[in-house]
Formats: C-alpha cells, structure tokens, sequence
C-alpha cells in the first residue's frame, strides 16, 4: 500500500506487515491486467536494464537478489515504520515488491548481477 506522500506499507495479516488487517472492504473498480517478466542482469547498470518496464499509467514493481561491490547504503530509504522494500549490504540488494521509481531513483547506475522478477500491472480502459 502506498500512501498520498509516497511512503510503502505492507497491509497484511503477517507479523512482518505494518498495517494489520482483520478485514478488507473495497469498492471494485476497473480490470487489471498483470504481467510478470524475469529479467537477469550480468554486471550491468540496475537503471538501463528496468529502463524498458517503465510504461505509462501502468504500477511496475521489482522483486529479487542482485550481487553488487561496494554498494553505498546510505542513501536507500532507512524508515522504521514503513516496508523495507529494498534491503541492502555492501555486497547484495533484496528487492520486495519495490515500486520501479523507487528503484530506478535509489539504485541508479549501479553494476549488478542476478535474477529480477517485474510485476507490470496495467488497469483496462473500459
């Protein structure tokens, strides 16, 4: 779930989530589509190899494991009452349901090698 100001919770009933639910009411709205895609990276940019998930009026969010040297940490988002959607080493990045923005921001030209799953999810027009 991401708020008005851009800050991810996870709304679950697991002890990991931020928001727990016992109950969930929703209005239904428009079909969604969702696409899945892998992608692997073989020491190369994180930025230029999402660049092509990054589709108008769609929510695109990454999940995986990408080995890295010598990552600076410090710029990736470090709240304690939001979902740690990037957890990061100087050596290793675990994405979680990461918005692709978010990534693409964080991570920029950083070299890295792995494996990436890419949820694209695009409301119909109807």
């Amino acid at each position: 779930m991401q708020s008005d100001d851009g800050r991810i919770y996870k709304a679950s009933t697991e002890p990991d989530a931020q928001i727990f639910l016992q109950e969930i009411t929703a209005d239904v709205g428009r079909p969604a589509i969702t696409n899945i895609e892998a992608l692997t990276l073989e020491d190369e940019p994180i930025e230029s190899a999402i660049a092509q998930f990054n589709r108008t009026g769609a929510m695109v969010f990454v999940t995986g494991q990408l080995t890295v040297d010598g990552l600076e940490t410090s710029g990736l988002p470090r709240d304690p009452y939001q979902f740690p959607v990037i957890k990061a080493t100087d050596t290793s990045i675990t994405l979680e349901a990461a918005p692709l923005a978010i990534v693409q921001n964080k991570l920029r030209e950083e070299f890295a090698t792995g494996q990436l799953q890419v949820r694209v999810i695009n409301s119909s027009s109807q």
